[in-house]
């Protein structure tokens, strides 16, 4: 339930899409299957991937374990959003690498 609007313009526009596996109910896909997707996408005014994990981060001092959020080049612009601080994304072509 949310009790406020997302933060964003159309809310109501935004869904999440999954893979279905069977041992998963929503699962995560290969970002070259989501390319795939995003190729072959007729449904949707845009795709855009985003995923989270957690990482080990090392410099100065000790190292910390730190909770990041990857997201592809149409992130923002599917949201509506400019980032504040972090410079434009530039979406490079993917290669399909053989055998992938």
């Amino acid at each position: 339930m949310l009790l406020n609007p997302l933060p964003f313009p159309n809310p109501d526009e935004l869904v999440a899409v999954y893979a279905k596996s069977p041992t998963f109910q929503e699962s995560s896909i290969a970002y070259l299957n989501f390319l795939d997707w995003q190729k072959d996408n007729h449904s949707f005014a845009s795709l855009t991937a985003f995923r989270s994990d957690d990482y080990n981060m090392t410099g100065a001092g000790e190292p910390e374990r730190v909770h990041i959020h990857m997201i592809s080049a149409e992130f923002f612009p599917a949201l509506g959003l400019q980032p504040l601080l972090a410079a434009r994304f530039v979406q490079k072509k993917t290669r399909r690498v053989r055998g992938a």
